[in-house]
Protein backbone atom coordinates (compact mmCIF):
# COMPACT_ATOMS: atom_id res chain seq x y z
CA UNK A 1 0.00 0.00 0.00
CA UNK A 2 1.31 3.44 -0.86
CA UNK A 3 1.90 5.92 1.94
CA UNK A 4 0.94 9.57 1.52
CA UNK A 5 2.59 11.63 4.29
CA UNK A 6 -0.08 14.33 3.90
CA UNK A 7 -2.89 11.85 4.51
CA UNK A 8 -4.72 11.90 7.85
CA UNK A 9 -4.67 8.09 7.76
CA UNK A 10 -0.86 8.03 7.48
CA UNK A 11 -0.47 10.53 10.32
CA UNK A 12 -2.85 8.51 12.50
CA UNK A 13 -0.98 5.28 11.84
CA UNK A 14 2.31 6.97 12.75
CA UNK A 15 0.82 8.39 15.95
CA UNK A 16 -0.72 5.06 17.00
CA UNK A 17 2.00 2.66 15.85
CA UNK A 18 4.94 2.57 18.31
CA UNK A 19 7.01 0.16 16.24
CA UNK A 20 9.05 0.52 13.08
CA UNK A 21 7.00 2.04 10.26
CA UNK A 22 7.95 1.02 6.72
CA UNK A 23 6.42 3.32 4.11
CA UNK A 24 6.04 2.81 0.37
CA UNK A 25 6.19 6.17 -1.45
CA UNK A 26 3.75 7.30 -4.10
CA UNK A 27 5.79 7.87 -7.25
CA UNK A 28 4.39 9.61 -10.30
CA UNK A 29 7.65 8.95 -12.09
CA UNK A 30 10.56 6.66 -11.35
CA UNK A 31 13.57 8.95 -11.41
CA UNK A 32 16.32 9.36 -8.86
CA UNK A 33 15.00 12.79 -7.90
CA UNK A 34 11.41 11.54 -7.52
CA UNK A 35 12.54 8.63 -5.33
CA UNK A 36 14.69 10.90 -3.15
CA UNK A 37 11.96 13.53 -2.80
CA UNK A 38 9.22 11.05 -1.92
CA UNK A 39 11.49 9.19 0.49
CA UNK A 40 12.57 12.40 2.23
CA UNK A 41 8.93 13.44 2.67
CA UNK A 42 8.05 10.11 4.27
CA UNK A 43 11.08 10.16 6.56
CA UNK A 44 10.23 13.71 7.62
CA UNK A 45 6.68 12.53 8.38
CA UNK A 46 7.93 9.82 10.71
CA UNK A 47 8.66 6.77 8.57
CA UNK A 48 11.55 4.68 9.82
CA UNK A 49 12.26 2.80 6.59
CA UNK A 50 11.29 3.28 2.94
CA UNK A 51 10.14 0.40 0.71
CA UNK A 52 11.14 0.78 -2.93
CA UNK A 53 9.93 -2.42 -4.57
CA UNK A 54 8.44 -0.94 -7.75
CA UNK A 55 11.38 1.37 -8.52
CA UNK A 56 13.81 -1.55 -8.08
CA UNK A 57 11.78 -3.82 -10.34
CA UNK A 58 11.55 -1.11 -13.00
CA UNK A 59 15.20 -0.06 -12.65
CA UNK A 60 17.62 -2.83 -11.69
CA UNK A 61 20.41 -0.23 -11.61
CA UNK A 62 18.55 2.01 -9.13
CA UNK A 63 21.12 1.64 -6.34
CA UNK A 64 23.94 2.75 -8.63
CA UNK A 65 21.81 5.61 -10.00
CA UNK A 66 20.94 6.84 -6.48
CA UNK A 67 24.61 6.71 -5.44
CA UNK A 68 25.70 8.66 -8.51
CA UNK A 69 22.81 11.13 -8.41
CA UNK A 70 21.66 10.07 -11.86
CA UNK A 71 18.16 10.16 -13.27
Amino acid sequence: MYADPASPVYRRIREDWPGTLIANPVLGEVTTEAVRRASAELLAAGADLIALGRPFLANPDLVARLRLGGT
